[in-house]
């Protein structure tokens, strides 16, 4: 999996030095179209199936995670449905339904502390959104990810390993 990075010594041990990072730089602009191409998981996949997938090799998660800016792979890539539901029971125990935000027309708006002043915030006809409807949304956008042109892929690695020299 980590086959770029450089090795160190460390306690008279090799490992990989993980603290190397590297970013994809302008992935954004209109050259992207040339360079990645938007893909949505189904069901769920971890990174390494998704290299595999596209790539022929676990090898190239690192890829994956590089392009798509995933520095956590745990806590920024996409939770099975048992994974999300421990995850939301554990973070809000018995509030799992309780208000995390109203929307109304793409504007947040955050309850107040104060329960008296909370009707003054929130504008009429806004979306009252569930701590447990907020995380599984922001689970569900990351569904959406950039997969590198396969045929980029040996351009990107000889890249990297110039970097890491």
């Amino acid at each position: 999996m980590l086959n770029i990075y450089p090795v160190i010594t460390y306690d008279k041990h090799n490992i990989i030095d993980i603290s190397k990072r590297f970013a994809i730089t302008n992935i954004d602009s209109d050259r992207s179209k040339q360079i990645y191409f938007w893909y949505t998981i189904r069901g769920w996949k971890s990174p390494e199936n998704i290299a595999y997938d596209f790539y022929g090799s676990c090898d190239y998660v690192w890829v994956i995670l590089a392009l798509n800016n995933i520095v956590h792979p745990i806590n920024d890539w996409l939770l099975t449905d048992e994974e999300l539901r421990e995850f939301i029971e554990k973070k809000y125990e018995d509030k799992i339904y309780d208000t995390h935000h109203y929307e109304k027309d793409g504007i947040i708006y955050t309850p107040s502390p104060i329960k008296n002043d909370t009707e003054l915030l929130i504008p009429n006809g806004a979306t009252k959104v569930t701590n447990y409807e907020y995380e599984v949304a922001k689970n569900e956008s990351k569904r959406r990810i950039k997969i590198l042109y396969p045929e980029l892929l040996s351009t990107i690695e000889h890249e990297v390993r110039a970097l890491f020299k």
